[in-house]
Order: structure tokens, then C-alpha cells, then sequence
């Protein structure tokens, strides 16, 4: 996936899948102009550090689940959770094209959250 992604980029992006510590994620992330990522420890972690967070749900509830953080959004498309919440998984009629935010979406969200425009 990180090769699929660098390839994809329009500028050189650096690699460091299994090099650095929490710490030292913590410590990188903080300097970025934003952090993007999915609802994992590793973006909690960020938003914990003071770091520009955006994190991408899919069949998820960010009022329960995002960081809570001033620094820090959740960009989602709400849904119909199961009764269980999201330990069940995502519901089987669920999918990222129809029922997930778009790419276009999290751009437009991205950028009013860092009050910029493109």
C-alpha cells in the first residue's frame, strides 16, 4: 500500500513503516501541516501529541470513537451502525464507494479544518 501511495503522488513522500517509535511518530507528526489517517491508535496518538489530526472514519461513530482533541476532526459520512457498535464490523451492506466519504469530501473538509483553499 505505501508503494501503491508514493507512486501515486505527485511529489517524493519519505517511508518510515516500521523504523520509529511511538515517540518519535508522536514527535514527526507535530511538525507535519497535518496528519491524515484512519480511526487507529496511531492517529489518537497524534492528536494526543498536539498534531493537526484528521481522521477518516467509515461504519463508525466519531462521537465515541475520535480523539477529542481542539486539534483534531473526524471526516465521515454517518451510517447505520449495528446494534452491537463497530465490534460486530461493519455491516455487510456496507461499502466505501456507496456509503464512505468521498475522496473530494475529505479534501473540501481537510482544507476548511486548516482554513486554507486549493
Amino acid at each position: 500500500i505505501v508503494n501503491a501511495v508514493q507512486t501515486a503522488m505527485s511529489r517524493p513522500a519519505a517511508a518510515f513503516v516500521g523504523e520509529l517509535s511511538f515517540g518519535e511518530i508522536a514527535a514527526l507528526a507535530t511538525q507535519a501541516v497535518v496528519y491524515i489517517g484512519n480511526d487507529t491508535g496511531l492517529t489518537h496518538l497524534t492528536a494526543a501529541a498536539g498534531a493537526k489530526t484528521a481522521m477518516i472514519f467509515g461504519p463508525s461513530d466519531p462521537a465515541r470513537y475520535a480523539p477529542f482533541a481542539p486539534n483534531a476532526t473526524a471526516l465521515w459520512r454517518p451510517t447505520a451502525l449495528r446494534s452491537e457498535g463497530v465490534s460486530a464490523g461493519a455491516p455487510p451492506e456496507w461499502s466505501w464507494e456507496r456509503d464512505g466519504i468521498s475522496v473530494d469530501e475529505v479534501e473540501k473538509k481537510i482544507t476548511q479544518f486548516l482554513g486554507i483553499s486549493l
